[in-house]
C-alpha cells in the first residue's frame, strides 16, 4: 500500500518447481490489488465514521456556545432595556455604549473563529470526497478544530465577564443614586 508493506501474499506449489504462466501471475496482482482497494476503502470507511462521530460533537458545542451566546446577548438587552426604563440610570448611556463595544470584540473574534472552523470543515470535507486523505490532513483539521474552540471559548468567557461587570456597575450606580 504506497511506500509501505502491510502484509504479504505466498502462492507456492511444494510438489515439485515450476514457473507461474503469465496469466497466474496476473491473477495473483489481481487478487493482491482487490485486498489493497479493500484495506482502502475499510480505511477511508474508518476515517469518514471518525469525521461523521468528530462533527457531531462540533456541531453540539457550536449548539451549546451559541446557546450561551444568546442567552448572554438576551441578559444585556434586559440590561439595556432597564437602563432605559429607569430615570436614575440614564446618566450610564455613555457606558452602555462603551460596554457594548468591549462586548462585540470578543463576540467578533469568536465570530471569526466560527467561520474558520466552517471553512476548515469544508476544506477537510473536500479531501475526505476526494479519497486522498492523510493523517496529517486529519490530524491539522483536529488541532484548528481544537485551537478554535479553545479561541470561540475564551472569548465567549471574556463577553460573559464583561456582561457581569457591567451589571455590578449598574447595581453600584443604581444603589448609590
Amino acid at each position: 500500500r504506497g511506500p509501505r508493506a502491510v502484509g504479504g501474499i505466498f502462492v507456492g506449489e511444494t510438489s515439485h518447481a515450476r514457473e507461474w504462466a503469465g496469466e497466474e501471475l496476473s491473477f495473483i496482482k489481481y487478487v493482491a490489488d482487490l485486498v489493497v482497494r479493500m484495506l482502502d476503502a475499510h480505511d477511508r470507511q474508518v476515517a469518514e465514521e471518525g469525521l461523521r462521530s468528530f462533527n457531531e460533537v462540533l456541531d453540539i458545542r457550536v449548539r451549546q456556545r451559541t446557546k450561551e451566546l444568546e442567552e448572554t446577548l438576551d441578559t444585556l438587552k434586559m440590561a439595556q432595556s432597564e437602563l432605559v426604563r429607569s430615570e436614575k440610570l440614564a446618566s450610564l448611556g455613555g457606558l452602555v455604549a462603551g460596554v457594548a463595544h468591549e462586548i462585540n470584540t470578543p463576540l467578533g473574534v469568536a465570530l471569526t473563529t466560527v467561520t474558520h472552523m466552517g471553512d476548515a470543515v469544508t476544506h477537510f470535507e473536500d479531501i475526505l470526497e476526494s479519497g486522498k486523505i492523510k493523517k496529517t490532513d486529519l490530524t491539522n483539521f483536529v488541532e484548528t478544530a481544537n485551537e478554535s474552540a479553545t479561541l470561540i471559548r475564551r472569548n465567549l468567557d471574556r463577553a460573559a465577564h464583561l456582561i457581569r461587570s457591567f451589571r455590578m456597575v449598574a447595581v453600584d450606580q443604581a444603589m448609590g443614586d
